[in-house]
């Protein structure tokens, strides 16, 4: 079953209809982790390195904090950034919602950062630190106190979960793996409402922003039931059907407004009304502009390929083939935030000279300046590439499949044969002057939606 499938099967199941604490879906809460199990996705190859001794020195860091937020701080505008930040002029920067802050005196006036650990790390020093505030606190309590209290969320909501089970109806075999998600799940959720209540109650904002807004459901949640404005800033460029984001919207559970920052993420595979989706535009292709040293200069004779966790095989072959057509060029692989390439994979490229891996720490749009060309398949970043005037090819072979409804929006070279990366070089970049995947910000239209 695909995910297509898969997602009529839950329309037609009606399984979004049941309900715990009046108001919430429980699929909503487990539908993620389900989905990844039940369809087998493969999102994420990393393994990262775990300090304790950092991550417990974090967590006392980040109850003083907390602890200091609550008591003695108000503010209007709360943000829920992405975890992962990037390090840009010897700070790191969340390029989604940094960006918004600075460009919107409105916010900047009264805002404040809850900052998500990322595999059990905080990065510093952090751009707005003076207005950020570390949650590996609440990451820890919520861990601990799910374990504690699964038993008490299993029977409490035993007769929902019985019901979400007969409805996806797992081999027998796996019933208790499933079950024991869904449970963990909905421990983690409730655990992580008390202390974001407290949080937000202190705070007493206007709005905040999510990203992405399954990571902070229970934040949003309270938001939605006590009137503060929730809304979600697109992560990412997303075309098709998918596991994160796609199903029946719900009034408590989803947000507001889901905020992209292009035209061609307007559309239905948000999970979103379209009344509900607002392009505001990409507020961080002018922020970098004014901070790109003038005297980064791009070489014609290194080319970023850029990987995925899924196509990571396939990337390899296909570098490896381009190594060895076009022996002039140096190829260089950039993996995925949460990819990593096996020892296979490095063996495999230590054979050819003209093959090099990228430094994915470094934020992508940033390093793209180091290139006059960038190919991949359909991730965000190659409609990064665009936006600044990058050759972009788009592989549609080797088992790649490119997506592109809309050229005008879209663009790039669509390679379909090796043969087509000299035409890649040789042609003009293939530049979108109107309609462009990641646009102007409009500031005017993000304060509307504000007020």
């Amino acid at each position: 079953m695909n995910i297509q499938s898969f997602l009529e099967f839950e329309k037609q199941s009606k399984i979004d209809e049941i309900l715990i604490e009046g108001d919430i879906p429980l699929w909503r809460i487990c539908r993620r982790s389900v989905r990844i199990k039940y369809l087998r996705i493969v999102n994420k190859t990393t393994n990262p390195e775990i300090n304790y001794i950092y991550i417990l020195f974090n967590i006392v860091i980040s109850f003083f904090q907390l602890l200091y937020l609550i008591l003695f701080v108000k503010k209007d505008y709360v943000f829920f950034p992405h975890s992962r930040l990037y390090k840009i002029d010897g700070q790191y920067i969340d390029k989604l919602s940094d960006p918004i802050i600075d460009s919107v005196p409105q916010i900047k006036e009264s805002y404040c950062i809850l900052q998500n650990p990322q595999n059990g790390r905080q990065n510093y020093p952090r751009y707005h630190n003076k207005n950020a505030y570390n949650l590996d606190f609440v990451v820890a309590i919520s861990i601990l106190f799910s374990a504690i209290f699964k038993k008490y969320y299993s029977k409490k909501y035993s007769a929902e979960i019985l019901q979400v089970l007969n409805i996806i109806h797992p081999d027998n075999n796996e019933i208790a793996a499933y079950r024991d998600i869904i449970v963990c799940d909905v421990a983690n959720f409730f655990i992580t409402y008390k202390l974001y209540s407290i949080i937000l109650h202190a705070l007493s904002p206007k709005a905040i922003f999510v990203i992405p807004r399954e990571v902070f459901s229970s934040a949003v949640v309270y938001c939605r039931r006590h009137g503060i404005k929730t809304m979600e800033i697109e992560h990412g460029i997303t075309m098709t059907e998918n596991e994160l984001y796609s199903g029946l919207y719900n009034e408590t559970y989803d947000v507001d407004y889901f905020l992209t920052f292009g035209q061609a993420s307007n559309d239905t595979c948000f999970g979103m009304p379209l009344d509900k989706v607002r392009n505001i535009g990409f507020a961080y292709k002018h922020w970098l502009f004014e901070r790109i040293p003038q005297n980064k200069k791009s070489s014609d004779k290194i080319i970023l390929i850029l990987s995925e966790p899924h196509i990571t095989d396939r990337i390899v072959q296909t570098t490896i083939e381009l190594a060895l057509t076009y022996k002039d060029y140096f190829f260089c692989i950039r993996c995925h935030p949460q990819e990593t390439l096996s020892k296979e994979h490095i063996n495999s490229i230590s054979l050819y000279s003209n093959i090099l891996i990228a430094d994915n720490k470094q934020e992508s749009l940033y390093s793209f300046y180091l290139y006059d060309a960038i190919i991949g398949e359909n991730s965000s970043s190659v409609y990064e590439a665009l936006s600044i005037g990058k050759r972009v090819g788009r592989l549609n072979y080797n088992g790649f499949k490119s997506i592109n409804i809309n050229p005008i929006i879209y663009s790039g070279k669509v390679l379909n044969s090796i043969g087509d990366f000299m035409q890649l070089m040789t042609d003009d970049p293939v530049v979108t002057k109107t309609h462009t995947a990641y646009s102007d910000f409009n500031q005017e239209l993000l304060l509307n939606l504000m007020l």
